[in-house]
């Protein structure tokens, strides 16, 4: 049953703007319910935050002292945790709903408003994290005044926002695909370590088209670096002996260049959706 994408033509055909409405709704009462583990993911925020105050300098992206490897530190904590906020809120999310979902797959309900209500929902928690982790980290170490095109802080927070949404989608997409929560929390690590490894920040990507750079493309961080570098020109900070050498395009004060690593991490949402949408169409032929 549910073969043909929510047969059951006998019921009320309802209007996709209408469902996701009512699924917003009602994901949004879900999530406001269960305080405990809401405040844990709100917790996240300032507790890392804090603890990132910790150990950063104040003058780490800005100052007569800073060094592009102290800023490259501060810029690279913001985008994996920006990236941990997204998988972890979401990861869960789908697959715990699993057999409600197939229900109401028999009721006519679409794969896409059921999609998009829960990175709508989603996203209203990313806004609050990343203004609380980019809030308290600023509080210490100062802002560019001005980025390539808008103050610093906000092409910062813009940066961060869409990180974390990539993070989303890909949290969606494990959740689409995992058959339990306890088996979409095992595959987070792998999803997450990439990040690490390719981001250029803690190894080297090599030259041209090797394969580490290639690989490159298809993490989060990466792009995410990249747009805090252009933020804050990495390029014009000097470089401390034995530091990551980095090619000179990678982090280019340019609007262009900007806007390019913006588009790339909504890129990366969208097909991370379509996966999901995939994944949740193939479990018609699950049951």
């Amino acid at each position: 049953a549910g073969g043909q994408g929510g047969g059951g033509s006998s019921a009320p055909r309802v209007s996709p703007l209408r469902q996701f409405g009512i699924l917003a709704r009602r994901y949004l009462d879900l999530i406001i319910q269960d305080r405990r583990n809401l405040g844990i993911l709100l917790l996240q925020a300032p507790i890392i935050g804090l603890l990132l105050m910790l150990v950063s300098r104040a003058d780490a992206l800005v100052g007569e002292k800073t060094f592009a490897s102290e800023a490259k530190k501060v810029l690279f904590m913001l985008a994996t945790v920006a990236v941990w906020f997204g998988i972890i809120n979401a990861a869960r999310e789908i697959t715990k709903e699993s057999p409600i979902f197939r229900r109401e797959r028999l009721a006519n309900l679409r794969i896409g408003p059921y999609v998009l209500s829960k990175i709508a929902i989603l996203l209203l928690l990313v806004i609050v994290q990343s203004a609380l982790l980019l809030g308290l980290v600023a509080l210490k170490v100062q802002l560019p005044a001005m980025g390539v095109l808008l103050p610093g802080w906000l092409e910062l927070y813009v940066t961060t926002l869409l990180t974390a949404l990539a993070g989303l989608a890909m949290g969606l997409a494990i959740s689409a695909s995992a058959s339990t929560p306890d088996r979409a929390i095992s595959i987070v690590p792998i999803a997450l370590i990439p990040q690490i490894l390719f981001a250029g920040v803690i190894f080297t990507l090599g030259d041209g088209f090797s394969v580490q750079r290639l690989l490159s493309w298809f993490t989060i961080s990466r792009w995410a670096m990249d747009a805090y570098g252009t933020t804050v020109n990495l390029n014009e900070l000097p470089f401390q002996p034995g530091m990551l050498s980095v090619a000179k395009d990678e982090y280019a004060f340019t609007v262009g260049h900007l806007l390019m690593r913006w588009g790339m991490l909504l890129l990366y949402m969208l097909v991370c959706l379509g996966i999901t949408a995939w994944q949740l169409k193939r479990r018609d032929q699950q049951v």
